[in-house]
C-alpha cells in the first residue's frame, strides 16, 4: 500500500460546475465586502467635522505670553502684577521682572530686537470677588533706548507685539533660543499645521510711541483629533487639547501695556 494514500484518506469528488459556482459566489461576496468597506472609509475621510462649542466660566486663567520686536533697541523697564487683597483699599504690586527677557542683539532674517514676557506657572488672573483676593491686571512698560534713534527722525520707532496663550506657544522658544532658522526651512513650512499658522498672526499688533494700551483677551481651548489610520475604520479617535486666545488692543486710561 502507498503510504501517501494511507494519510490522504477517502475524498469525495464534486461536479466542476458546482465548484465554479462556489468560486464565483465567493469572488462576488469578497468584491461586495471590499466595495462596502471602501465606501465606508471614503465616507469617514470626507466627513465634515462636527464643531461643538461650550462656554466655561473659569475663575482663573493664565496671562498670555508676549513677543516684543522692533527695529530699534528697547528695554522692558517695568513688569508688575497688581493684586487686590481682601479689605485692602489699594492693590498690592508684585514685581515680575523674572518673567521678562530683554533684547540683547538683532536677530532673525529681518534683523530685529526681540524681548519676551512668559508668565510663571503659578500666575493667574482671577475673577473679581470682594470676598477673595487675586491678580486683576498686569502692567508692562516698554521704553525705546536705542542710541541710533532720535524723536525728530522721519520714521517713528514702533514695537510690534505677538501674543499667545501661555500653555500653547509655538514660536517663542524658537526665537528665544536663536533657532528661528529651523522654522524657515521648506520642510518646516510644509509641516506646520493650519492651526499654528492661524494663531501666529491672530494676535499681532503695532504699538506707537507715547501711548497707553489695554490688552483684553479671552481664552479658547480646542480638542483636536490626532490623525491615526484606525480612525478610517470607525475606531474612536483620540484628542489633544490646544488652547489659544482672541484679543483686542485699544487705547485706554487703565492701560496695561505701554511704552
Amino acid at each position: 500500500m502507498n503510504l501517501a494514500e494511507l494519510f490522504r484518506g477517502h475524498r469525495r469528488s464534486e461536479p466542476t460546475t458546482l465548484l465554479l459556482l462556489k468560486l464565483m459566489m465567493m469572488i462576488i461576496l469578497v468584491a461586495c465586502l471590499t466595495g462596502y468597506l471602501s465606501m465606508v472609509i471614503i465616507d469617514v475621510v470626507q466627513d465634515a467635522p462636527i464643531v461643538k462649542t461650550s462656554f466655561v466660566d473659569s475663575n482663573a486663567i493664565p496671562p498670555p505670553s508676549f513677543i516684543f520686536k522692533s527695529n530699534f533697541n528697547f528695554t522692558i523697564t517695568t513688569c508688575h502684577e497688581e493684586y487686590y487683597q481682601i479689605n485692602a483699599t489699594q492693590p498690592t504690586s508684585v514685581d515680575c521682572k523674572s518673567d521678562i527677557t530683554h533684547p540683547d542683539e538683532k536677530y532673525g532674517p529681518a534683523q530685529l530686537y526681540f524681548g519676551f514676557y512668559q508668565p510663571s506657572p503659578d500666575v493667574f488672573f482671577y475673577k473679581y470677588d470682594s470676598k477673595a483676593s487675586g491678580m486683576m491686571y498686569l502692567n508692562i512698560v516698554l521704553v525705546i533706548n536705542d542710541v541710533n534713534y532720535t524723536p525728530d527722525q522721519p520714521i517713528q520707532a514702533m514695537i510690534d507685539i505677538i501674543a499667545f496663550d501661555s500653555d500653547y506657544d509655538p514660536l517663542t522658544n524658537y526665537i528665544k533660543e536663536k533657532r528661528y532658522y529651523e522654522l524657515t526651512t521648506p520642510e518646516a513650512i510644509k509641516s506646520i499645521s493650519s492651526f499654528d499658522n492661524s494663531i501666529i498672526t491672530m494676535n499681532t499688533y503695532t504699538l506707537v510711541l507715547n501711548q497707553l494700551y489695554q490688552f483684553v483677551y479671552n481664552r479658547k481651548i480646542e480638542e483636536v483629533i490626532r490623525p491615526n489610520w484606525m480612525n478610517d475604520f470607525g475606531f474612536p479617535p483620540s484628542y489633544e487639547n490646544k488652547s489659544h486666545i482672541e484679543s483686542t488692543l485699544c487705547k485706554f486710561f487703565i492701560a496695561k501695556i505701554f511704552f
